[in-house]
């Protein structure tokens, strides 16, 4: 301070501290800490309660001193050979603590280690400070009751919570805390007494962030009050790496035990059982004998031929004969005189996809099982007849599936197309978000839940039964010439009954209009799904998409949702692209760019398009 006794101002202060000096409590607070006014620090504190406590105790109460005049600093309690500064007046004490003896110092450590228990991520209560003795241990100041103890007050906010701490009037006013405001993505813990914990070499063992749209898919809606939060989010921190390790590990354990027993290993082996108890126990009725039972089998593509191009998808009881049903129907239609995502080409396109959708949603079955009329369906007399039910000017509200015998919806896809053009079109899916959420015991993975696609209509050719294959959704695909037979292009759109959709219009995208893989991927799509609760087809329409548009759809009598902005356009697909030559410029294959291949991959998603 200067000799007028003005403290300088915030920043400037020079404290010299000496054997003897004997300064009033207060005015040190002003010269050091400069506080920020708040009513608590106002308040003139005993001289109690700025000693350490009480080894023998926890805490100690608030002193029985009045607090009713300045509290002042022994020449023993600011004896110091250096200078510090903190948060905390109490640490101002040089000195304190001293002369305490070694079961003291024992206890003083016991105490400690029961504070460091509580991450310093998570913000003290209000009222409190934390402050360090001149040997390094931590207690805490509670300046409204004015005490002060060794625990942790955050200590009984990681506690479950009584029924009260849910009633609205429990909480006190918030104080801001920059604390919360944390600086590391990760938390390090210390595994020394976990060895077997530690993943195998071969998995990473860094902690990869969300990306964006994928975090998105995961926001899910809570009603957790602010504390619960804070309790939640200290506990997810200290358990999110290691809950991570453990699943990897469980992984790679199970990935092993696969390659050493094959599909024996995961039928009929210790997967197997972990997998009919985790069902059983949660009241299902699969056994151990209808895994071991299981056999996948390769299957026939069906296919139909669009102007030339053969475009081949997976056969029902996949859904992938929705999109040949309206490829067929569109053929119909000249669609590249109407114009790219015109009010009238939206409209043909979203009838022809409805029609679609009633011819699969009723014939698409297991055909092991009933007897399917794929051939029947995708012949194109069959296609021009239902044409004819698409109104040209309006909507139409419903369609019934048609008769094509004789009058008597957490998906990953991916291709790949190597230099002598052999390409893979591959899908695999949980189907609803993580399935059914259902995780065998040891094993790392969810199990999906595409049973939820069976009908429970009797007579329905869907209908639920034993040993019996779901209506699925997932399709991927192929295009070929038709006349050479030579590959055009692997292509996907994920995304539940938006899949054949998206082939639909990422198809014409370059077959009408042009478009190279990318772009037939960029641009805004439709989707139509069909809602229980009203009765009525709705159609989707992305951001993108001119307003004068929409109203000119809703005019034609559709239920139009628009726009779909941001992560909802999840819902329009996330699909990759790849073609051997430019053939969407020229129609057909030309030798010059014939070994040229194009890649796209969704903006809607976190792909990408590599070639290597």
């Amino acid at each position: 301070m200067n000799p007028a006794g003005v403290p300088p101002p915030p920043g400037q202060q020079v404290i010299h501290v000496t054997q003897d000096l004997d300064t009033d409590l207060e005015a040190l607070f002003n010269s050091v800490m400069n506080p920020k006014p708040s009513s608590w620090r106002k308040k003139i504190l005993p001289e109690s309660f700025f000693k350490e406590p009480d080894s023998g105790s926890h805490s100690r109460q608030s002193s029985t001193d009045s607090g009713s005049h300045p509290p002042r600093l022994s020449s023993a309690a600011v004896g110091a050979h250096h200078v510090r500064s903190h948060s905390s007046p109490a640490s101002l004490q040089l000195g304190a603590g001293a002369g305490a003896t070694p079961s003291q110092a024992q206890q003083h450590a016991h105490l400690r280690q029961q504070s460091y228990d509580v991450t310093d991520e998570l913000p003290l209560p209000p009222g409190w400070e934390m402050a360090l003795t001149h040997t390094g241990q931590r207690y805490f100041l509670n300046h409204i009751e004015k005490i002060t103890t060794w625990q942790d007050p955050r200590k009984t906010m990681t506690q479950p919570l009584n029924h009260m701490s849910h009633h609205p009037s429990a909480p006190s006013t918030p104080v801001s805390q920059r604390s919360m405001a944390m600086s590391q993505p990760n938390l390090v813990m210390n595994h020394q007494h976990q060895p077997q914990m530690t993943p195998s070499t071969t998995i990473s063992q860094q902690n990869h962030p969300t990306p964006n749209p994928q975090a998105a898919l995961l926001n899910i809606p809570n009603a957790l009050t602010s504390q619960q939060q804070q309790q939640q989010k200290l506990r997810l921190q200290r358990i999110q790496m290691e809950r991570e390790r453990i699943r990897m590990r469980q992984e790679e354990l199970m990935r092993q035990e696969l390659a050493e027993l094959g599909k024996q290993g995961f039928y009929e082996g210790r997967v197997a059982k972990a997998v009919v108890d985790v069902i059983q126990s949660n009241g299902g009725v699969m056994d151990l004998e209808d895994l071991k039972s299981h056999a996948s089998e390769e299957v026939k593509p069906i296919v139909t031929n669009y102007k030339g191009l053969n475009v081949w998808e997976i056969p029902p009881n996949g859904q992938g004969i929705t999109a040949l049903l309206a490829l067929n129907i569109l053929e119909n239609f000249n669609l590249k005189e109407m114009g790219h995502n015109t009010a009238h080409y939206l409209h043909i396109l979203i009838e022809a996809v409805k029609v679609s959708f009633a011819d699969t949603l009723w014939f698409c079955a297991d055909p092991e099982k009933v007897a399917v009329p794929t051939t029947k369906l995708l012949s194109k007399p069959y296609a021009r007849d239902r044409s004819k039910l698409i109104d040209l000017q309006r909507a139409t509200a419903k369609y019934n599936q048609g008769n094509p015998f004789p009058v008597g919806s957490d998906t990953v896809y991916f291709t790949v197309v190597d230099t002598q053009g052999n390409a893979c079109s591959f899908i695999n899916s949980n189907y609803m978000g993580f399935g059914t959420g259902l995780v065998p015991d040891g094993c790392g993975f969810t199990l999906q839940n595409r049973g939820a696609n069976f009908s429970l209509q009797p007579g329905h050719p869907n209908c639920l039964a034993p040993r019996k294959r779901p209506y699925h959704t997932i399709i991927p695909a192929l295009a070929t010439d038709a006349d050479t037979g030579e590959l055009l292009c692997s292509f996907g759109v994920m995304g539940g009954f938006m899949q054949p959709q998206g082939h639909v219009q990422v198809l014409l995208n370059m077959l009408e209009f042009g478009m190279n893989p990318q772009q037939a991927l960029d641009v805004p799509r439709f989707c139509v799904e069909y809602d229980k609760k009203v009765d009525a087809w709705l159609v989707s329409l992305e951001d993108g998409i001119p307003q004068h548009i929409t109203e000119a759809l809703i005019a034609k009598g559709h239920r139009v949702v628009a726009p779909v902005t941001g992560h909802n356009r999840s819902m329009f697909g996330r699909g990759q692209i790849i073609t051997k030559g430019d053939w969407w410029r020229h129609w057909r294959i030309l030798p010059s760019s014939s070994n040229v291949f194009w890649a796209g991959s969704d903006p809607r998603a976190d792909g990408c398009a590599l070639g290597y």
